[in-house]
């Protein structure tokens, strides 16, 4: 499955500052949301391949970025995140990064390294995955103008 089950409560109050529902986390495959509990989905299971349902959300991009640290079969590493991070619009990225550090930060705290692997090499290559984004922003913008 993933992570362990939190009450619905508990991640309502994490997903609201994001501002984004349990509910559209659980539609965009990204959580578990049933009597009650909540959970995230390993970031190994969640597909990146697949089309974002909407308006990319903080979360999902966070997951897509988090997916190329996984050791799921065709992760892109810093290049994979960089693509991802390089389509998203200025404040999903603010908001991905922030993310980003939370989840980190939570299964630090609890010494849960197999949820938070893909998170913490994330997290330390952050600055290089922003780097690659905009190397790849300027040569979108070179190739329109």
């Amino acid at each position: 499955m993933g992570t362990p089950s939190a009450p619905f409560g508990d991640a309502e109050t994490l997903a609201k500052p994001m501002n984004v529902s349990v509910e559209t986390l659980a539609d965009n495959g990204l959580l578990s949301a049933e009597r009650g509990e909540v959970a995230l989905y390993e970031v190994g299971r969640y597909s990146p391949d697949e089309p974002m349902r909407g308006e990319a959300s903080a979360w999902e991009s966070a997951y897509r970025m988090a997916w190329h640290f996984s050791d799921a079969e065709g992760h892109g590493g810093v290049k994979g995140a960089a693509e991802v991070a390089a389509s998203l619009a200025d404040g999903v990225l603010d908001q991905a990064e922030r993310l980003v550090w939370k989840v980190y930060d939570v299964y630090d705290r609890r010494s849960d390294d197999r949820v938070a692997a893909a998170f913490t090499d994330l997290r330390h290559e952050w600055e290089n995955i922003l780097r690659g984004a905009r190397t790849l922003r300027e040569g979108r913008q070179g190739r329109l103008g």
